[in-house]
């Protein structure tokens, strides 16, 4: 697990250099986060909303949004641990939910996948 760890705290200072290389505004266009509109106003795209927003912004745009983890370790239990984008105790975008996932996947050892994680690419 401390492996994994690392990476994904490599990847995390790589990313935060890449953005040191450009202002936050070009950075953000990059991404795809923000574009000009038809004024030449930077507004954010729904890639940008969906990744960066909070919830309740999403579903005004998305009204269907609904994001939900779910891990069942026991049959008899209908899951035994869960999250979801509208509980309002998190942001709710996509962005903070693959790392909400991500983590719970490599803390427990009882998820039983046909795949291992290292870093942030799965290894057969």
């Amino acid at each position: 697990m401390f492996q994994e760890q690392t990476e994904a705290i490599n990847l995390s200072l790589s990313m935060t250099i890449y953005f040191k290389l450009f202002a936050e505004d070009e950075f953000l266009i990059k991404l795809g986060a923000i574009s000009h509109d038809e004024d030449g106003n930077l507004r954010p795209t729904a890639a940008g909303i969906l990744m960066f927003g909070n919830e309740h912004e999403i579903v005004r745009i998305f009204p269907h949004y609904f994001l939900d983890y779910q891990e069942h370790f026991d049959p008899g239990i209908r899951w035994t641990d869960r999250f979801i984008s509208s509980s309002g105790e998190w942001s709710g975008n996509l962005l903070d939910f693959f790392f909400k996932a991500y983590s719970k996947m490599i803390q427990n050892p009882s998820i039983k996948t046909p795949f291992k994680l290292e870093g942030m690419r799965s290894c057969h």
